[in-house]
């Protein structure tokens, strides 16, 4: 008996998943207008946005990420470009309040310019992005929300925070 109750268990996950019609599909696009990011040699602001593609719990997104440093008693400007490809899941507290949070990699550019010398140093490397998303749904298809970010890269470690608008398909 007991043998047929384990093995019922166990195919119980293939019979649910059988009845199913999962599938990728597109799932939302969010625009991040405006962030404040930090590095190790000062701060500035970003944009960015992102296409989510779902399948069962799981979230795929591709995302880009830009910033210009600002420098107030520095001749140095630094900028930065990402794209990443990353996974996530979803939690959702209420019928208006959600977390997502991602984890990813990515291709990171950074440069440093300084003005007075005319010159710039140009660094590439792969980035690991990890960020989170509170969501806060508006209307059924619509939601703003604030999103922390951080690129981990052996550059510089850029850490943003910033809100952002999503729309759900």
């Amino acid at each position: 008996m007991k043998k047929y109750i384990i093995i019922i268990l166990l195919l119980m996950p293939i019979f649910c998943n059988a009845q199913s019609t999962d599938q990728l599909e597109f799932s939302s696009i969010s625009f991040n207008p405006v962030s404040a990011y930090t590095g190790s040699s000062g701060v500035g602001g970003a944009v960015g946005g992102d296409l989510a593609l779902s399948y069962r719990k799981n979230i795929f997104l591709i995302s880009g990420y830009f910033g210009e440093g600002i420098s107030f008693f520095s001749s140095y400007e630094d900028s930065f470009s990402e794209l990443s490809l990353s996974w996530g899941r979803a939690h959702p507290f209420n019928d208006w309040l959600q977390i997502e949070g991602f984890v990813g990699a990515g291709y990171f550019y950074f440069k440093n310019r300084n003005i007075n010398l005319e010159g710039a140093e140009k660094d590439k490397t792969v980035g690991f992005p990890l960020f989170t998303k509170l969501k806060f749904m508006i209307a059924t298809n619509f939601s703003i929300g604030i999103q922390v970010r951080v690129n981990i890269n052996s550059i510089q470690t850029i850490t943003s925070f910033g809100p952002y608008l999503q729309l759900d398909f």
